[in-house]
């Protein structure tokens, strides 16, 4: 019986046949499923690579004029933007300041109406705090660091959308506060270094003159990202998309004020 197993075993597994010759090589398959944390962590760097890389697509230089604010107590110094203001929903205003008088000092003043004359006003009211008016209201008072003497970039925001308002200095956010305010008016009167209480420049008052260096005032309109601000205040990189610069081909100066193709940031 064991002889016949035997035989029977044998004969099943025949004698081996001579190899065949090496097949060519195979395509690699795509690599297995990754775990969800490590998509997330590739994901979030991933984004984060795409938005550089559109920054820098989307940004340029900001355009850099330094005007410069010789005199105190006159009427007669300031810088006027020649071109259509439009109507803005929300909107980011940015600029260099360096000055040594604070008190009662206006930077920023735009006029729409006789009604509203402030209809946005950045005006410092000390060394330590300026205020910021929207619509005729006055809305925020803020407080910051002494910027005596000293180079300071000045970034105020604000959106009907969120119903907020925002500051930032030096690329430092001093937080958001609500806002109840409608949009800002188009087609009125933009002028840096006095506070206008009739449009076009009218109603000028001698002790709310500016008197310093504002470099490089941009308006956005919409709120830029912390990211975006930090890039304009550190970088000098600037989005595009801008609603207003304040360049030589778009402005008056008039009385007592110079200008300066500068550094930025400026020196």
């Amino acid at each position: 019986m064991l002889t016949d197993f035997f035989s029977q075993l044998n004969g099943r597994a025949g004698v081996r046949g001579k190899a065949g010759p090496k097949g060519e090589k195979g395509i690699r398959g795509p690599p297995g499923p990754r775990t969800e944390n490590e998509n997330e962590c590739n994901c979030n760097e991933e984004l984060e690579r795409l938005r550089n890389e559109i920054r820098q697509f989307t940004a340029l230089g900001c355009p850099n004029v330094i005007f410069n604010f010789p005199r105190l107590n006159q009427i007669s110094d300031y810088v006027r933007y020649r071109h259509y203001v439009p109507q803005f929903n929300s909107a980011t205003i940015c600029m260099w300041v360096h000055t040594s008088d604070f008190t009662d000092s206006s930077l920023f003043s735009y006029a729409t109406s006789s009604g509203r004359t402030n209809e946005i006003l950045i005006i410092f009211r000390n060394s330590r705090r300026f205020t910021f008016i929207l619509e005729n209201k006055r809305v925020k008072d803020f407080t910051f660091s002494s910027m005596m003497n000293q180079w300071a970039h000045l970034c105020v925001w604000f959106s009907t959308q969120r119903s907020q308002l925002g500051v930032y200095i030096n690329g430092n956010n001093l937080g958001s506060f609500p806002y109840t305010g409608g949009h800002i008016r188009g087609g009125g009167s933009l002028i840096l270094g006095q506070d206008q209480d009739q449009i076009n420049a009218g109603g000028l008052q001698a002790s709310q003159a500016f008197s310093g260096q504002i470099s490089s005032p941009i308006i956005w309109p919409r709120v830029l990202t912390a990211s975006e601000i930090s890039d304009v205040t550190h970088r000098c990189i600037c989005p595009r998309d801008y609603a207003i610069t304040m360049t030589l081909d778009k402005i008056e100066l008039h009385g007592a004020v110079e200008y300066r193709m500068g550094d930025c940031p400026p020196v």
